[in-house]
């Protein structure tokens, strides 16, 4: 996952405004790592107006 290649599940609907999704996704993992530390597994979902949340902390 990167700017530039989307997660393989993305759908390819949303592939052009992945630039857009991938900064909320990098933003919500700088806040997780900073409450949880690193290597915790989470997981993250797109709502329909493109808006990133997190879905579970595993």
């Amino acid at each position: 996952m990167s700017l530039f290649h989307p997660p393989s599940h993305f759908p390819p609907q949303l592939a052009f405004l992945w630039p857009i999704i991938w900064v909320q996704v990098l933003m919500l993992r700088a806040q997780i790592r900073a409450a949880y530390g690193r290597g915790v597994v989470y997981r993250w979902s797109v709502t329909d107006n493109l808006r990133v949340y997190l879905v579970s902390i595993e």
